[in-house]
């Protein structure tokens, strides 16, 4: 038989060989089953890896740090005045000054009434104490010659309430006289006119108002805990406060003035005054009415966590992982805040060394839970 005849056998017998060991094969993996559950070990990890909850954390430890106290007020203009006019009559002439938003100077007269009939009642009140000078004078001259001793046994021999009534009435009709001028008390800055040329006024009428430019305030209403780490007055007087405008964020300085020393009975809370010297030169302008938030220097406090704000859970609870990667939680009140990051005092177990914080907890985590830790970036 050659070989061509014998080309089909070889190949059936190779194609039973490969069948044979198939078969065979399949019979060793049934015979041998797997036990039910077993896991290939690197398979096991890998999985074990990936059930485990990665938490961002930032690492702490217990320093000391100056508290920075935040109070939020008003600002409000050193005076504030009406204007009222004491005598009543026309008027004649308002100062072009006399306008709202413009700058006026103590003494600088805002307006004028008629006064015709003030210089009568002023001359007629000085003609009556010239009067009386002279019935005064006359009276000691008759009593001197009339060679009696002493002094009479009434004043009134010698004009003496006379004198007194027609020096008073001058002194009230000069008086009158001056209040047909109206001056600004103190270097200010109109916020309202309610007056023109020509019209009539009663005593007692509101003219405008001006408020002072010569410094602003800002009362800060603070809690006693605030209170309690702030330094005396007279070290809080020598340093510099921040003034952020929380609308629009200009910055200006000021300095402590004076401490309140009463509760307000609603807040239970007690102001510290700070000021600000000439508002209207700074740049930009300090305007009454703007609402600030001041940053009062404190004192320094030990063994305190600084913690990004996100730290601290809805539930005021700070999360941190303990020696055996487990999380563990525990209440925490800040002690003050400054900018995104609060001050925190940990328990006493953990102020000692190192410790790994949550960055941003959730509420849903439970204590005991294995976690990988993952140091947060400065951006997260």
């Amino acid at each position: 038989m050659n070989l061509a005849s014998r080309r089909p056998l070889i190949t059936f017998v190779a194609a039973l060989f490969v069948f044979g060991l198939v078969l065979f094969a399949s019979l060793q993996a049934i015979g041998n089953p797997k036990p039910p559950g077993a896991v290939n070990p690197v398979s096991k990890q890998a999985s074990t890896q990936s059930t485990t909850p990665t938490v961002k954390v930032t690492a702490v430890s217990a320093q000391p740090y100056q508290a920075a106290i935040k109070g939020y007020g008003s600002v409000a203009a050193h005076y504030q005045l009406t204007l009222n006019s004491r005598v009543s009559g026309q008027v004649t002439q308002v100062n072009q000054d006399f306008e709202t938003g413009r700058k006026v100077q103590k003494g600088e007269v805002l307006m004028m009434l008629e006064n015709s009939s003030y210089q009568a009642a002023l001359a007629s009140a000085n003609l009556a104490y010239q009067e009386a000078l002279r019935e005064a004078e006359q009276a000691r001259t008759e009593w001197t010659s009339s060679g009696l001793e002493g002094d009479p046994e009434s004043p009134l021999v010698f004009y003496e309430p006379q004198l007194q009534e027609a020096r008073a009435n001058y002194e009230v009709a000069e008086k009158n006289l001056q209040d047909t001028r109206v001056s600004a008390t103190f270097d200010g800055i109109v916020t309202a006119r309610s007056v023109a040329p020509g019209s009539y006024i009663s005593a007692g009428s509101e003219l405008g108002e001006i408020i002072s430019s010569d410094r602003v305030e800002i009362a800060v209403p603070l809690s006693s805990q605030e209170w309690a780490m702030l330094p005396t007055l007279s070290e809080l007087s020598a340093q510099e406060v921040g003034l952020v405008d929380v609308e629009t964020g200009r910055q200006w300085v000021g300095r402590v003035l004076r401490e309140e020393k009463q509760l307000d009975s609603a807040t239970r809370q007690r102001s510290i005054v700070i000021a600000v010297e000439q508002p209207f030169e700074q740049d930009p302008a300090l305007m009454p009415g703007t609402f600030v938030e001041a940053t009062l220097p404190g004192l320094d406090v030990a063994g305190l966590w600084r913690l990004p704000s996100t730290s601290l859970s809805q539930r005021g609870k700070v999360w941190y992982i303990d020696e055996q990667g487990t999380l563990q939680n525990f209440d925490a009140e800040p002690i003050f805040v400054d900018g995104g990051d609060i001050f925190v005092h940990p328990p006493q177990a953990l102020s000692a060394t190192p410790q790994q914080v949550l960055v941003s907890p959730m509420n849903s985590y439970v204590t005991g839970t294995p976690v990988m830790a993952r140091e947060a970036d400065n951006n997260e």
